[in-house]
């Protein structure tokens, strides 16, 4: 064992993936900056005379400073964190080895040990159990993971909006939306978009509502499409569409026929229905209750496409937002309006740090075209 290192009961590690022990408050205490060394009782003290450090036994200083990080910082308090020490982790926890993590990295493997004791002194956690040559996370390092990599989403969206500056702000744009919005009907938007902006990269971010909001309110995105309620701030929000959801029914169902579906219509069929924690779920449920009837979905999900898919195949009768439902209506599928209405209300999110560029501008102004395009035809027979 490295002298002035701290070892685990039954520790062992391999011969090219050794992480020396070193991190906790014991290993701040031996080695803080800040604390007193008390000198040796005589000048003629034998080597191994021990010193004590804020009341905790040390090895002699000799040996504490070879095993010690450099600390040129001060303290953990107020100090810049070095990003290369939460790469290596990042590196570690993805590949599940030292070695891997060097390999990604292009360093050494004692250069990538080195860089987790330092880590682990640094934030005064134990991140990684050292057995027999394998290094297993804590549940100290999984908890950290999700916060470094929501720092690395924000420092590569930091790398892009400076790399648009350089670029003057043009050529490229990025919006998150939800998936009702994203599967079928941003695509035709960008399509249009696409031919009159050829030169322009757009990046389309599909994700839950909740993610969008998270998105905008991190200034990442040039803008979203979400569902509302949201709960964050660091947006503007304006109201892109709040047409109701529709009933979506097989070609050939008793319903088909029919001018509108009702509440009560659902309980004389089976329901493919929304997972319990989304919005429109909820109001469903309302909507049934008042009506009488007691839901009893045969399949739950959260996309629309997938219960349209459904109903295709004549697995029952389903409630879907009418964006999916225009492009989804036909071969095999009906789409009919829902009474009473439940609305889809759709906003639009914009970055409140600052105004829109003109190509966003351009893209969202494609997309309320469209918006309206797709809702004056939603129950056309096709």
């Amino acid at each position: 064992m490295l002298l002035g290192s701290v070892e685990r009961p039954g520790q062992a590690f391999g011969p090219d993936q050794s992480l020396r022990c070193r991190s906790g408050p014991a290993h701040r205490a031996e080695f803080g900056a800040s604390a007193p060394i008390k000198p040796a009782l005589s000048e003629r003290a034998a080597p191994s005379t021990a010193f004590a450090v804020a009341g905790v036994r040390a090895a002699p200083l000799r040996q504490a400073r070879r095993t010690a990080p450099a600390d040129h910082s001060g303290g953990l308090l107020g100090k810049a964190m070095n990003l290369s020490l939460f790469e290596a982790f990042r590196a570690i926890m993805q590949t599940g080895t030292v070695s891997g993590a060097a390999e990604i990295l292009g360093r050494s493997q004692p250069a990538v040990s080195r860089m987790m004791d330092r880590l682990e002194y640094e934030i005064g956690l134990t991140l990684f159990v050292r057995r027999k040559g394998r290094v297993s996370p804590t549940a100290a390092a999984h908890h950290l993971l999700d916060e470094v990599e929501r720092a690395f989403v924000s420092l590569s969206s930091l790398q892009d909006f400076a790399r648009r500056l350089q670029d003057g702000d043009e050529g490229e744009l990025a919006c998150s939306v939800m998936p009702a919005l994203g599967i079928d009907f941003m695509p035709q938007v960008i399509s249009r978009f696409h031919s009159s902006h050829p030169r322009t990269r757009v990046t389309l971010n599909v994700r839950m509502s909740a993610n969008v909001e998270d998105w905008a309110a991190t200034q990442q995105v040039d803008f979203g499409l979400a569902e509302t309620p949201f709960k964050r701030s660091g947006f503007r929000t304006e109201l892109f569409s709040e047409a109701p959801y529709v009933a979506a029914v097989p070609a050939d169902h008793p319903l088909a026929d029919r001018a509108e579906v009702r509440a009560r219509d659902l309980g004389e069929f089976p329901l493919l229905s929304w997972s319990p924690f989304t919005a429109v779920n909820r109001m469903l449920e309302e909507v049934m209750q008042s009506a009488g009837v007691r839901p009893r979905p045969i399949c739950t999900t959260t996309f629309s496409s997938s219960i349209c898919a459904m109903v295709r195949r004549g697995l029952g009768v389903g409630i879907v937002d009418p964006f999916t439902a225009a492009a989804q209506k036909g071969n095999g599928l009906r789409v009919l309006p829902f009474v009473p209405d439940i609305p889809c209300r759709v906003a639009l999110l914009l970055p409140d740090t600052r105004p829109p560029t003109p190509l966003a501008s351009a893209l969202i102004e494609y997309a309320k075209e469209e918006r309206d395009l797709l809702l004056r035809g939603l129950f056309d027979k096709t």
